[in-house]
């Protein structure tokens, strides 16, 4: 547990399409000031997806030269987290919106007075300017920690092929190679590649692996991810939480709901052999990576669709 009362700022790197929303939802029903996405409010998100593109780019053609990048992009992000941990006050004209970000919050906002020291922010646009983010955030004082979010990349690189097909646009462009399924499969295999570079080359006691599946059913595995973040777990309120929406009807169009899914976009659409064969080449190398088995991944994926999404209500 948090044994002093440095600021920390938990920050989750992922693709999106990874369960984003539902993790913020749970940290918030825990107690803690959670967003989803919005604590970047210096330019238009057209700008910050542009932006944060380039950084993708620079990354894949010369990794030095991405580490070593210096700019004033992260001041927004540093000015709205040190605003919502309490370091510093928000200026005159901006505190009806620091009011209205300390309350727009996802379940659980009423019980989160007390654990203002703690900040979440899944943001996954902001992945890619992780090194520039986190070297300002060392000047502030608050403590920093990184999960890395990622359920079944099948799942994930599904949802991103049937959202964000055909352009792609706020994906970097050397992140998203190919055709048809497999640029999708290299959006989630750039990503993630250079995700694990970024811990390589990062403070080890920072980084964790997040697996969504694992997280959202196993309490026990849960607690570990809260014992590594050094913050209190209710596993009672995690328990009722889970029951309530992870039973709960899947969307049929795009509201506000702790359990997102892409499921709607195309209830019957499935990845066939040939389609998860070719997927499975493009990625095996990141698999390694974070040492998942693909055929694994597959049968997860298979059996999904096959089973239990017949389980699945829609509203």
């Amino acid at each position: 547990m948090k044994t002093s009362n440095q600021p920390t700022l938990i920050r989750v790197l992922s693709t999106g399409r990874a369960g984003t929303k539902f993790l913020a939802s749970v940290f918030a029903d825990q107690g803690y000031l959670a967003y989803h996405e919005g604590l970047y409010a210096g330019e238009p998100s057209s700008a910050l997806i542009e932006y944060t593109n380039m950084l993708g780019d620079v990354w894949g053609q010369d990794p030095d030269r991405f580490y070593a990048m210096e700019s004033n992009f992260p001041q927004p992000y540093i000015d709205t987290v040190s605003q919502l941990l309490g370091l510093r006050k928000a200026e005159t004209g901006s505190r009806n919106w620091l009011t209205s970000m300390r309350t727009a919050l996802t379940p659980g906002v009423k019980r989160q007075a007390g654990k203002v020291d703690v900040l979440v922010d899944c943001t996954h646009l902001l992945t890619t300017a992780t090194p520039m983010i986190e070297r300002a955030l060392e000047k502030t004082g608050v403590a920093v920690k990184d999960l890395v979010l990622f359920r079944n990349p099948l799942k994930m690189i599904h949802a991103i092929y049937k959202v964000e097909a055909p352009d792609y646009w706020a994906r970097s462009s050397s992140f998203s190679q190919g055709e048809g399924v497999l640029k999708a499969a290299n959006v989630w295999g750039y990503s993630y590649r250079m995700i694990h570079d970024l811990m390589q080359r990062g403070k080890k006691d920072q980084f964790e692996y997040l697996q969504l599946e694992r997280f959202s059913t196993e309490p026990g595995y849960t607690q570990t991810i809260f014992d590594f973040l050094g913050i209190p777990f209710d596993a009672q309120a995690f328990e009722q939480f889970t029951q309530k929406n992870i039973t709960r009807s899947v969307r049929s169009s795009k509201y506000d709901t702790a359990r997102n899914s892409d499921l709607f976009h195309d209830p019957e659409f499935s990845f066939d052999e040939q389609q998860i064969k070719a997927i499975l080449k493009v990625i095996g190398g990141v698999l390694e990576l974070y040492n998942l088995d693909g055929q694994q991944v597959a049968n997860e994926y298979r059996r999904f669709h096959q089973e239990e999404k017949q389980q699945y209500a829609f509203r």
